[in-house]
């Protein structure tokens, strides 16, 4: 089996190959797309912040209690 990684735009439903590999892939293939996500961790940790998860049940550790834990 031969694999192969790029990146590349998706236009009007389809996916070119990059034209070093075009003479490599024919025929039919397997495909996994995976979408580049524009969220940084900042970005992600700032929206999680501003909109906790409310867990019935749930209460946070104190500084103490979690390093007592760890020992």
């Amino acid at each position: 089996m031969t694999a192969a990684q790029f990146d590349a735009e998706i236009d009007g439903g389809v996916l070119a190959l990059p034209p070093e590999m075009k003479g490599e892939f024919e025929g039919q293939v397997h495909v996994i797309l995976v979408k580049d996500d524009a969220r940084t961790g900042d970005d992600l940790n700032a929206e999680l912040l501003a909109a906790p998860v409310e867990t019935p049940g749930f209460a946070r550790l104190l500084r103490d209690e979690a390093n007592e834990r760890g020992r």
